[in-house]
């Protein structure tokens, strides 16, 4: 079924891609999009595993955008490897058509903060606008990715530096790539799991040469007894060189506590390729890790 649901959403992008392209003098302008990444992670107590996507969830993706004379632009975009457990286990990352800064309609990723701990996928209709005061970016969408999957309002308001996210309806957070800041991506739980609220804030700032984020999520109204509802908490610090990055974070949950540090890098290769090491302690012991090759362009 959900092959079918991914295989009908991506043929009708590319149909509405193909009816305009016959429509419009010039042809669109059509590039090729790459985010490849190589993950060999690791758990304690497990071997190591290949995976095309990262120690997150976040997947490995290739995709076609065409921008069209009218400002209208398509995209579709597939993800290397299907997520090997969670409610979306799809091939197809995205495939929509927008009016960029105003609407977008198709398979997108839902504007939650900024995919840094809820990251999900699902069938919407968006909008984009500012607010009248102070000209601050809101944007809405309202999604239906099937049953026992996420459905409902999705919202974000505030700007890079700054913003507050809301996520109500119906399973919510049960995909692989989300809450990947405390789980492994292949302990997502499937159809029917997750939450129906879920409530966030983002601050981003630079302190000279580093960047400071902090960021809260809170979780609640589980859809089983399994889903316990819990609040995150998510401290960050980053600096970089020349041709390197670093990142030391640290999160915790409550009301089941849990506390975990994380050491990441990323060294540049070339323009287009990094290496990026990272490293997880749970309650003072490694719990797992991961050494990502990404190629970009």
């Amino acid at each position: 079924m959900a092959r079918g649901v991914s295989i009908g959403i991506a043929f009708s992008g590319l149909l509405s891609v193909a009816n305009l392209a016959a429509a419009q003098s010039p042809s669109p302008d059509v590039r090729v999009k790459v985010d490849a990444l190589a993950s060999v992670q690791f758990s304690e107590g497990g071997s190591g595993r290949l995976r095309l996507f990262d120690l997150y969830g976040r997947p490995g993706t290739v995709g076609l955008t065409a921008q069209f004379e009218s400002g209208l632009k398509a995209y579709l975009s597939q993800r290397l490897q299907r997520p090997v457990s969670g409610t979306d286990r799809e091939f197809v990352d995205e495939v929509y058509l927008e009016d960029e800064g105003l609407w977008r309609v198709g398979k997108q990723v839902l504007p939650f903060g900024y995919r840094s701990t809820f990251f999900e996928s699902a069938l919407a209709v968006r909008g984009e606008t500012n607010l009248i005061l102070e000209g601050i970016p809101f944007v809405v969408a309202v999604c239906d990715a099937g049953p026992g999957r996420m459905r409902g309002v999705v919202g974000r308001v505030g700007s890079q530096s700054l913003s507050v996210s809301i996520a109500g309806g119906q399973h919510f957070g049960a995909s692989a790539s989300s809450f990947g800041l405390i789980r492994l991506p292949e302990a997502a739980p499937g159809r029917g799991r997750g939450y129906g609220l879920v409530a966030g804030g983002e601050l981003i700032r630079r302190i000279g040469t580093y960047g400071l984020k902090i960021e809260v999520v809170s979780a609640q109204q589980g859809a089983t007894v399994d889903d316990r509802n819990f609040t995150l908490w998510d401290v960050s610090m980053s600096g970089r060189g020349r041709n390197w990055r670093w990142e030391i974070g640290a999160t915790r949950t409550n009301p089941v506590r849990n506390e975990i540090l994380r050491l990441g890098a990323s060294f540049r290769v070339d323009d287009r390729t990094s290496i990026e090491p990272v490293i997880r302690f749970r309650d003072g012991r490694i719990s797992d890790g991961a050494l990502q090759v990404r190629f970009r362009f």
